[in-house]
């Protein structure tokens, strides 16, 4: 399910760029005050796979109109701000979804500035028409990693090299098994294709900034069509794209011109048959 949040500026105007943390520590905050049982769950385990953790729920950025970039900073001219969050649950959660959140009070900033807000509106956002064939733009960088066993150090992929796509699919099916929602079969990801449309953009993401478990992820902000079943499209959208989805990164949102053209030629095929 999609929620979009209408967020109030309730004091303060000026947001560190490095903000994806604070709001994901904020996320885990909010469920723990109504479900500690859910919230240790997500936090400690989620959904696993082969080792794997898998929380299974992915949030945008900030949504900011008017601003102002002013050094390392964000300069927020207006009083309001929207975020969309989402999770891989069934429509049973929407209620319990939008009264967690709704009316909630949170801190997003650093020891040099910091804003405080309040959840004034929470909506559910309609379901997209998910084709085998699908255009995304990110709302947030989408992160791949990859570590052999002699390298010392995580490598992040970029959208350029070749193991990126293999490596997203492989992400989107540990998550399928993890979450036990559909079934995918090697047949159907035969097809599987991953195509760039324009140049990614590289963003920095600092964890747990000024502690000394700080580290830094580098994921990519760019354009793709991917063909995949459908359900690996859902997973996707709901779960997000890549890893570290928790923390704010592979959020999309759906480019509608492709899908336009293929309901279309669809009702065409309809009519001569």
């Amino acid at each position: 399910m999609e929620f979009k949040m209408t967020i109030a500026r309730l004091q303060g105007r000026s947001l560190p760029f490095n903000y994806q943390y604070p709001l994901a520590s904020w996320i885990y905050k909010v469920i723990a005050q109504s479900d500690k049982q859910y919230a240790h769950f997500l936090h400690q385990k989620g959904h696993i796979m082969e080792g794997k953790h898998f929380k299974l729920f992915t949030f945008s950025n900030l949504t900011i109109s008017p601003f102002k970039v002013k050094g390392d900073r964000l300069l927020i001219l207006g009083d309001e701000v929207t975020l969309r969050i989402r999770f891989l649950v069934n429509s049973s959660m929407e209620h319990f979804i939008k009264g967690l959140f709704l009316a909630q009070q949170f801190t997003l900033g650093d020891r040099k500035s910091q804003v405080r807000f309040q959840v004034i509106n929470v909506e559910t956002q309609p379901a997209p028409v998910f084709m085998p064939v699908m255009r995304y733009s990110n709302s947030s960088p989408v992160c791949i990693s990859s570590k052999e066993e002699e390298e010392r150090y995580v490598q992040y992929l970029t959208p350029l090299q070749t193991d990126f796509g293999k490596l997203l699919l492989v992400n989107l099916l540990n998550k399928q098994v993890a979450s036990t929602i559909g079934n995918v079969t090697p047949h159907e990801i035969d097809n599987y294709h991953f195509k760039l449309l324009n140049k990614p953009v590289s963003k920095l993401i600092t964890i747990k900034s000024g502690t000394a478990a700080e580290t830094k992820v580098r994921g990519y902000l760019f354009d793709f069509e991917i063909t995949l079943p459908v359900t690996l499209h859902q997973i996707g959208y709901y779960a997000g794209f890549g890893e570290k989805n928790s923390m704010g990164f592979g959020c999309v949102k759906v480019a509608s011109s492709l899908i336009s053209k293929q309901k279309m030629a669809f009702s065409e095929n309809q009519k001569v048959h």
